[in-house]
């Protein structure tokens, strides 16, 4: 009996050692895992202070499911979502940081009124926003950004409630992928279509490290203007290289395509750079020699139509600068040489963003992308016109060209009645896509209407807009020389332009109307003529081909 309860007591002994050693190695793995997790969140605050989002959301991803409760999980993964553009996911994670620990972070309700405006609930948003500004003192930094915001939700209800009559139609496989498509933009003539894609198939097919995404290319699509489509895009081999190459825009003409590009030890923060078409070949990129390129960011540009004035965008303090980023515009002296930079000035920038510009080919109207003025949120676009000498009070385009998403390249055919725009427009949507909007019911660009002739589809009165192109030739070879436009019934001078160093020459002008046209060329005799320039409605313009020949 003694003996058996001596094995009972060993048997015991050794049975609470070994609970011992499970209960310390299962106490020391929880440490273990622990102190790793706790890595990860130190690894992704870290991430979050460099921007890094995406790092963000890759590494606190094992987190979201073991801790789904955790107020600084759902704090850094909703703000990493929603700068990444996916608010609903953002809105997941903030909501249930307000449903745990709201006061873990001092500008949750901030965030969570944010994520409302994105998911375009605007009374809720203003509800979290106002609630978070009483939570202010008058002397808080960030009182002035809560205002911008409550004041963009309130631009945004009132828009809404008034939509205009656009349709959008996403354009199909030939432009857009399960990629990013952005920075749209076309001709005068519209006939094509140039814009920037993030597809696999990009040069070099690498991914940029600091967003996964793959390098940006430069993309072309033809208008089959016989059935009215975009032909499929291909991709500038010439332009393209294993770095990002964001399109800024196309010039009027088609020859002449703006690039962005930031090359480390070459530009600033990033340069105007350019390549121009000949004989159906574009060119190497270079950077456009001129004062508009700086130590900043210079991040759109845009050729007046008839080739005179370079509008752009840049982030330079110097010369009466508004914000971060302003329209600026610089003028041309010869083929060869720009004169000084100016500022457009207070009336269409702010104190806030504009970030990309585009000018019309009528010669009159900017459309740009801004967050100041009355903008809904983010970037909205607007457009001013050049009345008397001076720009317009910005227009915003309204609900729903505009929303409380980023909207910020835009670009519009000659007639006013078709846009293109790169916007989220589907819910599932994560990726930018280009959209072409129908303008139909919608006056875009001022102009009075015309009566169409049945006989020959052209249209009778009304501003709308023509093409003359073509070359100046002297004894048989291409010259430079100046065309002035002049309209024969009032004697007026309409237009002055130079040709390009090979003697092409790109004018838009109102058609329906008869011109005196009068070419020039050093050591050449100018000649005169006579031409009616004709007119016709639709995206595509009436042009007019002719080559002068000069002699001597």
């Amino acid at each position: 009996m003694r003996r058996a309860c001596l094995c009972m007591k060993k048997t015991y002994f050794h049975f609470c050692s070994l609970s011992f050693s499970l209960i310390f190695y299962f106490f020391h793995v929880d440490l273990v895992q622990a102190g790793g997790e706790k890595k990860k969140l130190s690894k992704a605050k870290a991430l979050f202070r460099e921007s890094n989002f995406n790092g963000v959301l890759n590494t606190l991803e094992p987190l979201f499911k073991k801790w789904p409760n955790n107020p600084v999980v759902n704090y850094y993964g909703g703000r990493a979502y929603f700068e990444l553009k996916y608010y609903q996911d953002a809105f997941e994670h903030i909501r249930s940081l307000v449903q745990s620990d709201p006061k873990k972070f001092k500008d949750t309700y901030f965030w969570y009124g944010r994520c409302w405006q994105q998911l375009h609930e605007p009374d809720s948003a203003l509800y979290w926003l106002n609630f978070y500004k009483k939570s202010l003192n008058r002397f808080a930094v960030d009182r002035d950004e809560v205002d911008y915001h409550i004041r963009s939700a309130e631009n945004f209800k009132k828009y809404r409630a008034q939509p205009l009559n656009v349709q959008f139609y996403k354009l199909g496989s030939e432009i857009n992928t399960e990629y990013e498509e952005a920075c749209p933009s076309i001709n005068a003539e519209g006939t094509l279509l140039f814009f920037t894609s993030r597809r696999p198939s990009t040069t070099g097919g690498q991914r940029d490290p600091w967003d996964l995404k793959y390098f940006q290319d430069i993309y072309v699509s033809v208008r089959d203007t016989l059935n009215n489509k975009w032909q499929e895009a291909v991709p500038l081999k010439n332009v393209n290289t294993v770095e990002h190459d964001a399109n800024m825009n196309i010039s009027p003409d088609g020859k002449v395509l703006f690039i962005y590009k930031n090359i480390k030890g070459k530009t600033g923060s990033g340069d105007i750079w350019i390549s121009r078409e000949k004989n159906g070949e574009w060119s190497r990129a270079r950077d456009f020699q001129g004062q508009f390129n700086s130590s900043y960011f210079e991040t759109s540009a845009s050729l007046s139509p008839d080739g005179r004035i370079l509008y752009f965008i840049s982030e330079r303090p110097e010369g009466k600068a508004l914000g971060n980023g302003d329209i600026w515009y610089c003028e041309r002296i010869s083929n060869k040489e720009w004169g000084k930079c100016n500022n457009l000035g207070d009336v269409v920038n702010t104190p806030y963003d504009e970030i990309s510009v585009w000018a019309h080919p009528d010669g009159q109207t900017l459309f740009f992308a801004s967050k100041g003025h009355d903008s809904m949120g983010g970037y909205d676009i607007f457009k001013t016109e050049k009345k008397n000498g001076k720009w317009t009070t910005p227009l915003n385009l309204g609900y729903p060209i505009n929303t409380p998403d980023d909207e910020i390249h835009f670009t519009v055919t000659a007639d006013g009645k078709r846009a293109y725009l790169a916007s989220r427009r589907e819910i599932d949507e994560n990726e930018l896509n280009i959209y072409e909007l129908d303008l139909t019911n919608y006056v875009l660009i001022n102009r009075q209407g015309g009566e169409k002739n049945p006989d020959k589809g052209l249209v009778r009165g009304g501003n709308i807009l023509s093409i003359m192109k073509g070359q100046i030739l002297g004894a048989g070879a291409s010259v430079t020389g100046e065309i002035i436009f002049m309209d024969e019934k009032s004697g007026k001078e309409v237009l002055r332009i130079e040709t390009d160093e090979e003697g092409w020459y790109f004018a838009t002008l109102e058609g329906g109307r008869r011109y005196k046209v009068i070419v020039s060329s050093v050591g050449f005799k100018s000649i005169e003529e006579s031409i009616y320039l004709s007119k016709k409605d639709g995206p595509q313009p009436f042009t007019l081909q002719r080559n002068f020949s000069l002699i001597k």
